[in-house]
């Protein structure tokens, strides 16, 4: 029954997701496309409190890799973070590839300048996993400088989710957040168990 109960959070959870950039879609006149996955990276599989969301969405050119956590040790107790990492005021090209670099607060950004959610990947995770993947956000605050294909918002993502056992494509031949993230749900989700 309760992993029934926070199972519907994390679908709900996605499902706000999905809407919130549907409607962004349907004012920009843009087809829809949102393909989702699941893997259960749980190593305790006692409890099911626990999720991660990994997703791209529409940005720029090359879209924006973004990693989302819903969990708690109870209905009355769940909580939902969501961080990105991005260059911090470009002005020009050169700064892309080197310029201060920030970890943003995703539910903090207004929603109407955000992109479609293009993919999303959801992870079953253990108390364990979650909060060690919540602490490697802080390893990335205030640390380093952004540099594009070395420290950018593909980099963050793969070194957060890193904990979690997963076939991750290789960045050369993904490059992008599209392609890395399509890539990444590809490879994983037809994984029923790991």
């Amino acid at each position: 029954m309760i992993a029934r109960h926070w199972a519907q959070c994390v679908l709900s959870v996605l499902c706000i997701v999905l809407a919130g950039t549907a409607w962004i879609g349907f004012q920009n006149l843009i087809p829809l496309p949102a393909v989702a996955g699941l893997v259960d990276a749980r190593i305790d599989k006692t409890r099911q409190n626990y999720s991660m969301i990994l997703s791209m969405r529409d940005a720029g050119t090359h879209g924006h890799a973004l990693v989302t956590w819903v969990g708690g040790q109870n209905a009355s107790e769940l909580q939902t973070f969501s961080f990105g990492y991005y260059a911090r005021d470009i002005r020009s090209i050169i700064e892309v590839f080197d310029s201060d670099g920030t970890v943003s607060n995703e539910l903090l950004r207004p929603i109407n300048s955000e992109g479609q959610t293009r993919f999303s990947l959801v992870f079953w995770v253990d108390a364990a996993q979650w909060n060690e993947t919540r602490a490697l956000v802080d390893n990335w605050r205030g640390k380093g400088r952004y540099q594009l294909f070395q420290r950018d918002c593909v980099t963050f993502v793969t070194e957060i989710v890193s904990p979690l056992r997963l076939t991750v494509p290789s960045r050369l031949l993904y490059p992008t957040p599209r392609q890395f993230v399509s890539a990444l749900l590809e490879f994983n989700s037809a994984k029923p168990d790991h």
